[in-house]
């Protein structure tokens, strides 16, 4: 994880596009909004849900909102690069 980026709360999540690519090669697309509409609703819906069993977030977690794409499967040596609008990635490679 990097820093937290402050441009990120100008934008409509809902409207954010990513793009997965499995070692160079495109796989999923997606908008923030298969995220039950929007990534803030899904985490609203989480916390709601938490909440009836007494359990809260708590300031420092990380949070993931759902998922905008299928599921894709990984072996050692892959590299998968997600690209968002505006041109922000974030690499992984499985060893």
């Amino acid at each position: 994880m990097g820093p937290w980026e402050r441009a990120l709360l100008e934008e409509d999540l809902s409207t954010l596009g990513l793009v997965l690519y499995k070692n160079g090669e495109p796989v999923a697309q997606g908008a923030g909004a298969a995220c039950l509409g929007h990534p803030a609703k899904a985490v609203a819906w989480l916390a709601n849900a938490l909440a009836a069993f007494g359990v809260a977030l708590e300031p420092g977690e990380i949070v993931m909102s759902g998922a905008w794409a299928p599921v894709q499967p990984a072996s050692p040596g892959d590299l998968f690069t997600l690209v968002g609008t505006g041109g922000r990635a974030l690499s992984l490679r499985f060893v």
